[in-house]
């Protein structure tokens, strides 16, 4: 699955531990956590994350 951030940041989005009460930067956090693997690049226009996801049940084929 593919997210793409048109937003305008210069920042390369990174995993942040946020503290309980942060109101932001838990997304990639939750995001790698349940992902085989995440790639962040930018796009000329901002910054687009894909992540994979495996499911564990017999039969299935990967997310992409």
């Amino acid at each position: 699955m593919s997210v793409t951030d048109a937003g305008g940041s210069v920042t390369v989005p990174e995993v942040e531990h946020a503290e309980k009460e942060a109101l932001r930067g838990r997304g990639l956090d939750i995001v790698s956590s349940l992902a085989h693997n995440v790639s962040i690049h930018g796009t000329g226009q901002g910054f687009t994350v894909t992540a994979e996801l495996i499911s564990h049940h017999p039969g299935s084929r990967p997310w992409r």
